[in-house]
C-alpha cells in the first residue's frame, strides 16, 4: 500500500461563522449590536478568531430581516 503523512486542516472561514451568527436570530445580533459593538466568534478546533464589526453586524441584520418567515 503507500503511507502518506497525516496533515490536520481546519475547515473554518469567515463565511461559515458568518452564518453561525445568523443562527443567533435578530434579537441576539442586535444586542450584541447595541451592547458589544460588534462580535468576535473562536473557531474551537483551530482557535482562529473572526471579528465581525458594527457594519457587518448591521448587514447581518438585514438579512434576517429580508428573510419571509
Amino acid at each position: 500500500i503507500g503511507s502518506k503523512e497525516l496533515s490536520y486542516s481546519c475547515s473554518c472561514s469567515h463565511a461559515k461563522m458568518e452564518s453561525a451568527l445568523l443562527s443567533l436570530g435578530e434579537d441576539d445580533l442586535q444586542q450584541l449590536l447595541d451592547k458589544e459593538d460588534g462580535a468576535e466568534v473562536h473557531c474551537e478546533f483551530c482557535r482562529l478568531t473572526y471579528k465581525f464589526g458594527p457594519q457587518e453586524l448591521e448587514k447581518l441584520l438585514e438579512l434576517i430581516q429580508k428573510k419571509p418567515h
